[in-house]
C-alpha cells in the first residue's frame, strides 16, 4: 500500500523559485480581522513567493454610512443569527494580524476625502509607493478610492465583490439572494487596475444560496473565497500575469432592507422552516436506480423514458449506480443506504438480460459511510475508488481479491482533504482523477478539482487550473466519464438550490496536463408532472444505462 506522508496533497502546482517576493500591501480598517481573512494573510506568509510586505491601517469611518434607516428588523434578525449559528470556528470571529505580521512594516494612516474619493496624506502616499507593491488587498477603506492610491501598486487594487463579514456588510448581496430564492449566489474577486480602467473581475465562483440562513451562507461562501486571492498571485508569480474572467459588471450596491422587507423576509422564513421541520419529521428524500437496454440518451437533449425501477428491500435505498463488465458478465453496484443504521455500505447486483438475475449483496463495508462506487480495470485487475464518509475524506483505492466480494486497500490517493465523488479516467495513456474538494466549513458541491498520473495508482499531480470548475451547476462529478459519437463526456452533479437536482453532460473540449476547457451541452432533469426531484449519477455500457433519482416518500412507507 501507497502510505500517505501524512502532509495534504497539493492541490496546485507549486510556482516557480522566485528571486525576488511578490509584495502585498493590505488596506485595513484595524488590526483585527475575520479569520477568513487571518488564513489569505497568514497563506501569503507561508507560500515562499510571496509576502505581506506592508499592513496600512486607517482610521474607520463614523460618517453613519453603514446604517441603514429603518433598520430594526435586520439587526434583530442578524443578532439571533449569530447567537445561534456562530461557533468558537466561525469564519467571522476576529484574529489580530499584528501577532501574524511580527516583521511586517505598518503604516497607520488617517484616510481623506478628496472629491468623494477616499485617498492618503501625500506624505502616506509616498511611503506606500516606495514599498513597491505588486498588489493591495483591500479589506477595509470603505467607499471609492482615489486613483493615486489605485496606481500605487503594480497590478492594482484587489478586493472581495461581498463583504468581509455580515455584521458590517453595507451590501447585502447575499441576504437580497436569500429574500428573492436565487439558487446560485457569487463569490468574486474584483481588481481596481492601475491604468484605472474599469474594474476587473479576477475569479468568480458560484455557489447554492442557503435558503434562509446569513450567517450560514455567508460563512460558506467566505470560507471558498479565502483561497481566490492565492490562486491569482500564483498564476502571476507562474506567469507574470492573471487570466481575467470573462467581462462582467461589478456588482450593484444593494443597501440593507428595511423593516417592511425585513419583515416580509422573517415571514417567508419562519414558513420555509416550518415546512421543513414537517417534511424531516414525516418524509425523507428516497433515492431509486432506474435502468433500461436498447438504446441510450443523447447527451445534448438528455430523456429517461421507458424505464424500470431496480426493486430495492424495505428500510434500504439504492443510489449512486455504476455499470461493470467482468468476464463477460455485467454487475451494478450501487450505495445501499440502511435506514436503521444511517449508513450505507457498496453492493453489488449480479445482471442478466431480463434485469436483476440476483438479489444484491454487500461487497465492502467499513466504519464509514461509503458512497459512489467508481469501479474501473487496469492491466487485468479490478479497482474501486469509493466515497468514505459522510462529507467526504481521503481518496483510497482498493483492488479486488476475489471479485466481486473481497476487495484489499492498496493506496491514498489524496489525502488531507474532503474529497466526493473521485471520478478516474484514462485519456491518451494518461491517468486523470476528478474530484470535488470542500474548504473546511464550506461546500463540497462548488469547486471541481482535476490531478494526472502515469498510472491509476499514482502518485497524482495537481492540474494548473485547479479548480478546473469552480460553479454548483455543475462541478460535481456525476459518474464516469465516457465516449458518445466521438466526443469525451463528463457528467456532473446540478446542486444549485439542492443537492442533486439533476444530471449536466458536459463535452470536454480539452484535457491534458496543462489544459482542460468543457461546456455544458444537456440537461437530465425531471419533467414537472413527475413524482421525481432529481436525478443524481449516470451511467452507461453498451446499450445498458441507469440513473439514480430523489422522490419524498413517508418515512414509514420505505422503512426510515
Amino acid at each position: 500500500m501507497n502510505a500517505s506522508s501524512g502532509d495534504p496533497s497539493p492541490l496546485y502546482p507549486q510556482p516557480p523559485v522566485r528571486d525576488v517576493l511578490l509584495r502585498v500591501a493590505l488596506l485595513l480598517d484595524e488590526p483585527a480581522v475575520p479569520a477568513w481573512i487571518a488564513r489569505i494573510v497568514q497563506e501569503i506568509q507561508a507560500s515562499g513567493f510571496c509576502e505581506v510586505s506592508l499592513a496600512i491601517v486607517g482610521a474607520k469611518s463614523n460618517d453613519g454610512a453603514d446604517t441603514p434607516r429603518n433598520s430594526f428588523l435586520y439587526n434583530a434578525y442578524l443578532r439571533n443569527e449569530i447567537r445561534r449559528r456562530r461557533s468558537s470556528q466561525s469564519a467571522f470571529l476576529e484574529r489580530d494580524l499584528s501577532e501574524v505580521l511580527t516583521d511586517t512594516k505598518w503604516l497607520r494612516v488617517i484616510p481623506r476625502r478628496d472629491k468623494d474619493k477616499i485617498c492618503l496624506a501625500p506624505g502616506d502616499l509616498q511611503k506606500v509607493r516606495d514599498g513597491r507593491p505588486d498588489v493591495l488587498l483591500r479589506f477595509g477603506f470603505r467607499g471609492e478610492l482615489c486613483a493615486e492610491l489605485i496606481s500605487a501598486a503594480r497590478h492594482g487594487v484587489w478586493m472581495f465583490g461581498h463583504g468581509n463579514n455580515p455584521e458590517t456588510a453595507f451590501d447585502s448581496n447575499y441576504l437580497r439572494s436569500i429574500e428573492q430564492g436565487d439558487p446560485v449566489s457569487a463569490s468574486e474577486l474584483w481588481q481596481l487596475p492601475p491604468t484605472l480602467e474599469a474594474p476587473r473581475l479576477l475569479y468568480r465562483s458560484l455557489g447554492s444560496t442557503h435558503p434562509h440562513s446569513l450567517e450560514i451562507g455567508q460563512e460558506i461562501a467566505c470560507r471558498k473565497s479565502s483561497a481566490f486571492v492565492m490562486r491569482c498571485l500564483r498564476q502571476l508569480a507562474a506567469t507574470g500575469r492573471i487570466a481575467l474572467v470573462q467581462p462582467q459588471t461589478p456588482p450593484a450596491r444593494r443597501p440593507l432592507p428595511g423593516n417592511l422587507e425585513m419583515a416580509r423576509f422573517l415571514a417567508r422564513n419562519v414558513a420555509y422552516k416550518a415546512g421543513a421541520l414537517i417534511r424531516n419529521h414525516t418524509s425523507v428524500e428516497h433515492w431509486s436506480v432506474l435502468w433500461r437496454k436498447g438504446r441510450l440518451l443523447d447527451p445534448d437533449t438528455p430523456a429517461f423514458a421507458d424505464v424500470r425501477t431496480v426493486p430495492c428491500p424495505q428500510g434500504h435505498f439504492y443510489a449512486d449506480p455504476f455499470i461493470f463488465r467482468h468476464q463477460g458478465r455485467d454487475w451494478l453496484f450501487v450505495e445501499d443506504y440502511d435506514y436503521a443504521r444511517g449508513h450505507a455500505d457498496i453492493a453489488v447486483i449480479p445482471w442478466g438480460e431480463q434485469g436483476p438475475a440476483e438479489a444484491a449483496r454487500t461487497v465492502l463495508r467499513l466504519p464509514e459511510h461509503l458512497s459512489y462506487p467508481h469501479v474501473f480495470a487496469w492491466n487485468d485487475a479490478v479497482y474501486m475508488v469509493p466515497e468514505i464518509g459522510d462529507a467526504g475524506g481521503p481518496v483510497r483505492l482498493f483492488r479486488a481479491r476475489n471479485f466481486p466480494d473481497d476487495w484489499e486497500l492498496i493506496a491514498e490517493l489524496l489525502s488531507g482533504h474532503l474529497a466526493v465523488d473521485a471520478t478516474l479516467h484514462e485519456h491518451r495513456g494518461r491517468w486523470y482523477l476528478f474530484a470535488n474538494i470542500a474548504p473546511i466549513g464550506g461546500s463540497e458541491n462548488d469547486e471541481l478539482f482535476l490531478f494526472h498520473a502515469e498510472t491509476p495508482l499514482g502518485p497524482f499531480a495537481p492540474h494548473p487550473q485547479n479548480p478546473v470548475v469552480s460553479d454548483a451547476r455543475h462541478a460535481r462529478p456525476a459518474g464516469r466519464l465516457f465516449t458518445r459519437a466521438g466526443r469525451l463526456i463528463r457528467p456532473s452533479q446540478d446542486c444549485a438550490g439542492g443537492y442533486g437536482r439533476a444530471v449536466v453532460f458536459n463535452e470536454v473540449l480539452a484535457l491534458d496536463p496543462e489544459h482542460y476547457r468543457e461546456r455544458s451541452i444537456g440537461r437530465l432533469e425531471p419533467s414537472p408532472s413527475q413524482a421525481r426531484k432529481g436525478y443524481h449519477t449516470y451511467a452507461c455500457l453498451d446499450d445498458f444505462e441507469v440513473v439514480d433519482f430523489k422522490q419524498p416518500k413517508l418515512r414509514w412507507s420505505v422503512g426510515a
